[in-house]
């Protein structure tokens, strides 16, 4: 439980279903509060499907495992008054706004640490899916979540994440799949490799 993983796959080959299936793992065999859980994607209609999914699993214990998108997550940690307050914060920019107060940069250690654990709202395991598809401000906002380059495992939160590293679909909104490609030396991971989609037939 206590180590990271990256699941590589192809279209049609289940990462979702992969995904959503380790969110259940924890809840029901591990004991893991629902509370702990923050899972991460791309869009809304993506948060839906997972959260639609996860409920056809384990029912009701789904019901406070946390499913946003990453805008959504970082407007939780800025607060949507501060961001209609300041007409220089966008969806964009405050991505790394977040990821700045979760560093606590210029802060004593002791202050750091609060604010991070009031951010974090007592999250201990990451979900990412569809990886290959951030850019440069929502990797580092999900490394600031993970607490990536801190100190002492036991204050970093367990990483999941699953993707294609042979797709690109979103290159022209910033995203790049090196970030996926260096996920295991980041994270120190566990990767797998699903070879197989069931989405075209055998002849194909």
């Amino acid at each position: 439980v206590r180590r990271n993983h990256l699941v590589l796959a192809g279209p049609g080959s289940g990462k979702t279903r992969i995904l959503v299936h380790r969110v259940a793992w924890l809840l029901r065999c591990q004991r893991a509060r629902p509370m702990e859980i923050l899972v991460v994607c791309y869009t809304r209609a993506n948060a839906l499907e997972l959260r639609r999914r996860l409920f056809a699993l384990v029912g009701r214990d789904a019901r406070h495992v946390t499913i946003q998108t990453i805008h959504a997550v970082a407007i939780s940690m800025v607060g949507i008054h501060r961001i209609l307050a300041d007409g220089d914060l966008t969806l964009e920019t405050c991505l790394p706004v977040a990821a700045a107060m979760l560093r606590g940069e210029a802060m004593e250690e002791a202050e750091q640490t609060r604010q991070r654990d009031a951010l974090l709202r007592g999250f201990n395991y990451v979900f990412v899916d569809e990886y290959q598809d951030i850019d440069a401000a929502k990797y580092e906002l999900l490394s600031a979540i993970a607490g990536r380059a801190m100190e002492g495992d036991q204050r970093k939160l367990r990483v999941f994440a699953v993707g294609d590293d042979d797709q690109a679909i979103y290159a022209w909104d910033g995203a790049s799949n090196d970030f996926i490609r260096s996920f295991e030396q980041d994270y120190h991971a566990t990767r797998f490799i699903v070879p197989h989609s069931y989405r075209s037939p055998k002849a194909i």
